[in-house]
């Protein structure tokens, strides 16, 4: 489910799009995104993050914290969107700070400059990474 995405959207109004590869839970998103009016908004295309090639065309990238099932992976698709992004452009990465989620350390996000860390402390397993390149 893009929670973030349909955040975003009715908060602030932005053009996003969504990259996944279970296509029942694209289905599942789609109607959800349908339901709350944000078809304008919100496109949902079944694609690998790590094979993805347009992030160019964005100025900013939510990578989630499920994004990835293993460190090897997280790598993969920092490496493509390192490699793909404009000068300026701000990557917000979500991250786990328990065993959810495969952390996002520096190696993964190497030669990014990290600009800020929110982690929202005890109890709370998700922490949020932004990094400009």
């Amino acid at each position: 489910m893009p929670i973030s995405a349909i955040l975003y959207a009715l908060k602030h109004n932005l053009k996003i799009k969504v990259l996944d590869l279970n296509k029942e839970a694209i289905k599942i998103s789609r109607k959800v995104v349908k339901a709350l009016k944000l078809e304008e908004n919100i496109s949902i295309e079944l694609s690998s993050a790590e094979e993805f090639d347009n992030y160019d065309k964005y100025e900013v990238i939510i990578v989630a914290a499920m994004a990835g099932s293993n460190e090897k992976e997280k790598e993969k698709i920092f490496t493509q969107i390192r490699n793909s992004i404009k000068k300026g452009t701000h990557i917000l990465a979500r991250t786990s700070e328990s065993r959810v989620y495969p952390k996002i350390t520096k190696k993964i996000y190497r030669n990014l400059i990290p600009l800020l860390k929110v982690s929202p402390g005890k109890g709370i397993t998700n922490s949020l990474i932004i990094l400009k390149n």
